[in-house]
């Protein structure tokens, strides 16, 4: 009888102690730095391209981006389901390995 109630007693304790991803606050995340990204460029191109040059080891120099409304609303569109998609992928795995 004391080892049924030890053995449900760890597994209470074992199941909140196990931190869940919320797919929500994945996809919210990856929205706000697609926006601070969109913004950095927006506002600094020339220092965005040569930062972003040296994170992806290639020269971006002669590459002119400018920012629109439409560029931004499309980008945020895509990046969103892109990365929406692949955080309610990559929650689902992680959040049943855990379970």
């Amino acid at each position: 009888m004391t080892h049924s109630n030890y053995h449900s007693e760890e597994s209470r304790v074992r199941s909140y102690s196990v931190m869940r991803l919320s797919v929500r606050s994945l996809v919210l995340t990856t929205i706000f730095v697609y926006i601070l990204c969109v913004l950095f460029i927006a506002f600094a191109p020339r220092v965005a391209t040569i930062l972003f040059g040296y994170t992806l080891h290639a020269d971006l120099i002669n590459i002119v981006r400018s920012v629109g409304w439409d560029s931004l609303i499309t980008g945020l569109c895509v990046w969103s389901v892109g990365n929406g998609l692949y955080a309610v992928f990559m929650a689902q795995i992680y959040n049943r390995l855990v379970s």
